[in-house]
């Protein structure tokens, strides 16, 4: 029934159109052809994807020390300023006792120095004149009698001229303790007083960093979130140095899946498309979400990339030993709707991004189109 239907309409539209009916099959058959190809399908285009979080804190050491006590443990949540472990800080508080001390004996010296001299001070420099005065009466008396006896030869030249020497010092005396009066009375020159005042306040700046050394051995969150480090209690004993990380924060927000699309496909991406996902952990569960952002550069695949959290050194040591395809590809970002709340960091899978109608001709020979267009073209002269 079904054959002789399709010959009876076959001969009724030859009859019409004044066609051999064998010719309007060979016609027909490309014609219908064409026009499948031309029919417009969803195109879209995919790759590889993992799950990052919208914000990733670390936490590191500022200050050199062995670690001496943790207090939190993986998946547990903490609060920004909360103490996450504390370092053995003996040299810190040794820096900061040194330089309390440094302080305090500038601080009695200035307060010395202010005051001025006390009045015992002032009384003993006085008696010190008047006693050098009462000398020098003396001994100027002794070498008038010495220079009258001299010339009546009563005494030789030698002893007449120790009066005399004796007289020149005492006056030498009496000059000095004159002077050393003076700079009692007067206190402090404001120049002593200045210079210490500005190792006072060079001390202080030393002071304010130590204590601060001494308080940031208390490693602390840097943001409200969920310790995601594994055995970070297992750190104990461990010796930080400067910059190393002890722990990694992260933040709750948006669930962010970064899919790589190859840099040849990434023209027919923009930023609102739709995009579908599927991990290879809950594969029969298809996650929607759109493209938030693409990626200003494209990057070898086989390099990866570096997590926030850790520096390039750390993340270098890590992936020496991962093997990716190789190839560039293209970061972007697409939204990912967890209504079951089960997804979880760094899972992954593959997603598609939807990239609009295209007529299916084009669709399944975009490699063709550019094989034709960038490959043939460069082998032009």
């Amino acid at each position: 029934m079904k054959s002789t239907g399709y010959k009876e309409i076959l001969s009724n539209l030859s009859d019409r159109l004044g066609i051999p009916a064998n010719r309007l099959v060979k016609i027909g058959i490309p014609v219908l052809i064409i026009l499948a190809l031309l029919m417009p399908y969803p195109f879209s285009v995919g790759g590889e994807f993992r799950i990052v979080p919208e914000n990733q804190l670390g936490v590191r050491a500022q200050v050199e020390g062995e670690i001496k006590e943790v207090f939190v443990s993986e998946g547990e949540f903490v609060k920004t300023g909360q103490a996450l472990a504390v370092m053995v800080g003996r040299d810190q508080q040794k820096r900061v006792d040194e330089v309390q001390a440094s302080l305090d004996a500038i601080h009695a010296r200035l307060e010395l120095l202010r005051e001025g001299a006390k009045t015992e001070e002032i009384e003993r420099a006085e008696q010190e004149v008047a006693t050098a005065a009462k000398s020098l009466e003396y001994s100027s008396l002794q070498a008038e009698r010495s220079e009258g006896m001299f010339k009546n030869k009563a005494i030789s030249e030698q002893d007449y001229e120790n009066a005399l020497k004796q007289r020149d010092l005492d006056k030498e005396k009496l000059e000095l303790a004159r002077k050393n009066l003076e700079l009692v009375k007067s206190g402090a020159r404001d120049k002593e007083i200045e210079a210490l005042e500005a190792e006072e306040r060079r001390l202080q700046v030393i002071f304010e960093h130590a204590k601060e050394d001494l308080r940031l051995t208390t490693l602390t969150s840097p943001a409200d979130g969920q310790i995601i480090t594994p055995f970070v209690y297992q750190t104990v004993g461990q010796y930080l140095q400067v910059g190393d990380l002890f722990a990694v924060v992260e933040q709750p927000g948006d669930i962010i899946a970064e899919i790589q699309l190859p840099e040849e496909e990434i023209g027919d991406v923009a930023v609102g498309a739709k995009t579908k996902l599927k991990t290879w952990a809950f594969p029969h569960k298809v996650y929607s979400g759109k493209v938030m952002a693409i990626a200003p550069v494209a990057f070898e695949k086989s390099k990866g990339r570096i997590d926030r959290a850790l520096s390039e050194r750390e993340w270098r040591v890590e992936q020496k030993e991962l093997i990716r395809q190789k190839g560039k590809v293209v970061r972007v970002l697409s939204s990912m709707e967890d209504p079951d709340g089960i997804l979880k960091t760094d899972m992954s899978g593959y997603g598609k991004v939807k990239c609009g109608w295209r007529p299916i001709g084009l669709a399944f020979t975009r490699w063709l189109n550019r094989f034709i267009f960038v490959e043939i073209w460069s082998w032009l002269p």
